[in-house]
């Protein structure tokens, strides 16, 4: 029987030789790659691999807003019109790098044909997790919509002086919170689920209110599902966010010893210069 393929996803918006870098590195006979870049990148889109496939329908990516959703959305759509026999699809950013080797990725998800490994902490008003919480005094909003900030703040204030309590969104559907890490590797029938799931459009209208909603759109929707049980709470990325708060860390070579001593298949954040070496070191031991 003909192997599934495994579908790695990267989602990026600079540095070119990162990027081709990083493409290159999985080039692989079971591998299929496919890349979508931020609507405002600098990138020439002439300019990456042709290794891997473009993405068609390009988002202007705003942190903290449900712009990343909607990209990862539109990737995962095509890829699924595209693409029939596929086991996973890996989502990373073009800042990562792999520390396993090919060979050894394609074995890891052949073992776990219908698993899918996301993180997925529960988030509950007594937790430390308790900020992912969907309120509206946790909305993001842009540098240009001050006035819509300005009156949602007046509203909770408001709020608060009749009712003496905070105010609050209640979840919708009742579905139970979680939050978790957006770079995940997700089955094929998570990404199919994940995709009619989106079709619901009053519960996308209401992640389109949340805070960070690519860190609780996917964890919500599979731990709400009878795919629960065949989630992982663990996604096999090295992330360094000591004393990082926004982003994490740029690895460097120092990080090197800490990085292939982990089970992880992944590490970010890889930068051009300062993580040159440690890239080198990485592919020389692949």
């Amino acid at each position: 029987m003909k192997d599934k393929k495994i579908v790695i996803l990267i989602h990026a918006h600079k540095n070119i030789e990162c990027l081709n870098k990083l493409i290159k590195s999985l080039v692989y006979d079971n591998f299929v790659i496919y890349v979508n870049l931020d609507k405002k990148s600098d990138i020439n889109p002439q300019q990456i691999d042709s290794s891997a496939i473009l993405v068609k329908k390009r988002v202007n990516v705003i942190w903290g807003e449900y712009s990343i959703v909607n990209q990862t959305l539109h990737s995962l759509q095509q890829i699924v019109d595209e693409q029939e026999d596929f086991s996973h699809v890996l989502l990373i950013s073009g800042q990562d790098y792999p520390i396993k080797s090919n060979q050894y990725i394609d074995d890891f998800f052949k073992k776990y044909k219908e698993i899918s490994f996301i993180e997925c902490l529960l988030i509950t008003e007594n937790n430390k997790y308790k900020p992912y919480i969907w309120r509206y005094d946790r909305r993001h909003y842009p540098a240009n919509r001050i006035l819509e900030r300005k009156i949602h703040t007046a509203y909770k204030l408001a709020y608060k002086f009749i009712t003496g309590k905070e105010y609050k969104i209640k979840m919708i559907h009742n579905l139970t919170p979680y939050w978790g890490s957006q770079w995940w590797n997700l089955s094929k029938e998570a990404v199919y689920y994940s995709l009619e799931f989106a079709k619901n459009k009053k519960i996308t209208t209401f992640f389109t209110t949340t805070w960070c909603s690519d860190e609780v759109f996917f964890q919500v929707l599979l731990m709400n599902s009878n795919l629960k049980d065949k989630i992982i709470n663990k996604n096999f990325r090295y992330i360094d966010w000591t004393n990082c708060i926004n982003s994490p860390r740029v690895l460097s070579e120092d990080d090197f010893n800490k990085i292939i001593d982990s089970d992880n298949l992944f590490c970010r954040k890889i930068d051009k210069d300062i993580s040159d070496s440690l890239v080198e070191k990485l592919e020389n031991r692949r």
